[in-house]
């Protein structure tokens, strides 16, 4: 399983939590997203490799900002 972090920019409630969630369990290649609140970060879990930019996308149309580590 492959795994990527990225940093998450622009949370400051559950709200926030629950939109970059299901702003990317919704793409195919991703098998699990865990959100951190408090850490402001995000962990996918994919068994193939993801496209980076479909991710960022994503949680930009849900209106945060996403970089990877």
């Amino acid at each position: 399983m492959l795994t990527y972090n990225f940093t998450i920019t622009g949370m400051s409630c559950g709200h926030c939590k629950r939109r970059v969630e299901d702003a990317v369990n919704h793409l195919s290649s991703v098998k699990e997203a865990i959100v951190s609140l408090e850490e402001g970060s995000l962990v996918i879990h994919s068994e193939a490799p993801i496209v980076i930019e479909e991710i960022i996308a994503a949680i930009d149309e849900a209106g945060y900002d996403a970089q990877l580590v």
